[in-house]
């Protein structure tokens, strides 16, 4: 009798050992499961964890290489005001009321239409795309020289005035008789200039004149869409016809 109560002893010991080691392998299962999350989920222990790559990732590297590439609207200003000052020089375009600071070109680029804001635009649209959009006269010799300058910086078209036609001579020496017959000069010369013609001549009085029409016989030039601050286009002519000849006849 002893016996067999001591073999039922024996036999439960044996059972509750088996049933306490299944226990404690289950428990260290579970604590190598919550330990290697923890090491690619997160860095609560103090490392890095582990680097995710996506197809939106940059490439290894990217991140550490710099540039001067402006990528901010507020960096492409200052860039565009830097090149304004290299153009035309820290006194900007007198004739236009135009300043070349930072906080000028922003002004004129946010404030309502203008001649200023057309070539404020330019000059920040010429950053951006890594070109150049606007001209000063005065860097120059002749208008000629100017537009044919441009011509070979233009990378956008085979024509800045958007032709086929190659009338840069014609159109140069029409310009040059327009503004004398009407007593001004160019001051800025604007390609892609969002106003009413892709070419736009800025004249010390305060306008702009760019080229509606051109024929072997004559080039019809326009007023902008815009003047300087002071000046009255409702009693100005808008229309002028240039001759080859030299010849200056307003038409409205």
């Amino acid at each position: 009798m002893k016996k067999k109560i001591l073999s039922l002893i024996i036999a439960t010991m044996l059972v509750a050992s088996m049933l306490t080691a299944c226990g404690n392998k289950n428990t260290d299962t579970t604590d190598s499961a919550s330990k290697e999350t923890t090491v690619v989920g997160s860095d609560g222990d103090g490392e890095s964890a582990p680097e995710h790559v996506t197809g939106d990732a940059p490439a290894s590297g990217d991140a550490s290489e710099s540039t001067n590439t402006p990528t901010t609207f507020e960096e492409k200003v200052v860039a565009a005001s830097e090149h304004a000052i290299e153009t035309f020089g820290s006194d900007g375009i007198p004739e236009l009321d135009m300043e070349f600071t930072t906080e000028a070109l922003n002004s004129y680029i946010e404030g309502e239409p203008s001649n200023r804001q057309a070539i404020a635009n330019c000059f920040l649209n010429a950053t951006m795309n890594d070109t150049t959009f606007v001209y000063n006269p005065k860097n120059y010799s002749s208008t000629l020289e100017m537009i044919e300058d441009a011509q070979a910086n233009y990378k956008f078209g085979d024509n800045i005035f958007r032709s086929q036609d190659n009338r840069d001579e014609q159109i140069a020496n029409a310009i040059d008789a327009l503004v004398e017959s009407l007593g001004t000069h160019v001051v800025v010369m604007v390609i892609d200039a969002y106003d009413s013609h892709p070419v736009m001549f800025y004249c010390d009085n305060g306008i702009g004149y760019g080229i509606h029409t051109a024929n072997d016989e004559h080039i019809e030039f326009d007023t902008g869409s815009y003047a300087s601050e002071g000046y009255d286009p409702s009693n100005n002519p808008h229309c002028y016809n240039v001759y080859t000849d030299g010849t200056v006849e307003t038409q409205f």
